[in-house]
This record gives structure tokens, sequence and C-alpha cells, in this order.
């Protein structure tokens, strides 16, 4: 899985495609909804708002509602935070490395695009998926 120009599956590029495709049509679904939220701090940068959110996970929930592409354990190295603005879907993501001590600053990856061009991806994807699995 890519992201902003990045490989984000980098310890576990495997997947049990059933479920896999079930939470990437979830999620294609909340945004066509825009059940997502907008930055919940938006004089903040989309990488500051990710740290922020990050940070706070340790501390409440409040970050739980921006999380999206929980997708199992292909995605158990990554954590993505996601808002709208405007008609843009902001996907941040915080990719955990081997051996990344406490103090190491967070390796924060940032993509933006059109919340519907989202829901198109997710979709043909998914449907390719399946359509394999299912050959």
């Amino acid at each position: 899985m890519w992201a902003g120009g990045t490989w984000l599956t980098t310890f576990d590029n495997t997947a049990f495609v059933l479920s896999f495709t079930r939470y990437m049509r979830s999620d294609a679904e909340q945004v066509r909804r825009r059940d997502i939220r907008p930055s919940p701090f938006p004089e903040h940068s989309p990488k500051e708002v990710c740290q922020l959110l990050y940070a706070e996970s340790a501390e409440s929930d409040f970050p739980w509602q921006f999380r999206l592409m929980d997708w199992g354990p292909t995605t158990d190295d990554v954590t993505c935070f996601a808002y709208l603005n405007g008609d843009e879907l902001v996907l941040t993501l915080v990719q955990r490395v081997d051996n990344q001590l406490p103090d190491d600053p967070l390796k924060v990856i940032v993509a933006k695009m059109l919340a519907e061009e989202f829901v198109a991806v997710l979709t043909e994807a998914a449907d390719l998926l399946d359509a394999e699995r299912l050959r």
C-alpha cells in the first residue's frame, strides 16, 4: 500500500482479502457519506494535526473520531488520521519503523485527494481484489 509517495506496508504486505476488502468498502462508504470531520486544529498544518492527534491518542479517545484505514494486520504499522477540507480528503499517516525509540521523531506522511476520488479508488481496488479472489 502506498500513500503520499511512501510505501506504507513495509512490515506486512499480505492481507486476508475478504476482510481487507470489507474494511476498504466501509471506509469508502464513510467518505462517500462525508461522515468525516473537518480538521480539529485548522490553524495547524496537516503534519502538525497528525502529530497532535497521535500524541493525544495516548491520553484520550478524541483522536479515534479521525481514524481511517484500520484495515487489519496489514495496516498495523501505520496510524491514519483523516479529515475533510471542503471536498478534499486529507490523510495523515504515522508510519512506525523498526527499533524506533520513544523520543525519535514521528515519520508523518501526508496525502491529499478529492473525497470522491478516494471513494472511487477504494471501490475499484476492492472490486478487483474480490474478482481475483473469486476466480
